[in-house]
């Protein structure tokens, strides 16, 4: 999902559908939600202080470190080698 790669480059805290194409590289540094509801009470939340201080660093270094072109390119290059 290049639109939510952008969102995890640009250090934006993320609220994204629950679903496994979001939540395998998010992981843990993300709301979450399932309907209209649960984006209703998301909107109207007042996280404690801090809660999701270190969601932007922690998606900043996912992109750097597992999906950076160096990186992609890297994992095509073993794949191609390792079918010889």
């Amino acid at each position: 999902n290049p639109s939510l790669l952008e969102a995890m480059a640009s250090q934006a805290i993320i609220c994204a559908h629950s679903n496994v194409f979001n939540r395998y590289p998010l992981g843990e540094e993300a709301w979450y939600f399932n309907n209209a509801n649960d984006i209703m009470q998301l909107i109207n939340y007042n996280p404690p202080s801090g809660q999701h201080k270190d969601w932007k660093e922690k998606n900043l270094e996912k992109i750097k470190n597992q999906y950076s072109w160096p990186q992609i390119n890297l994992q095509y290059e073993q794949l191609m080698l390792s079918s010889l």
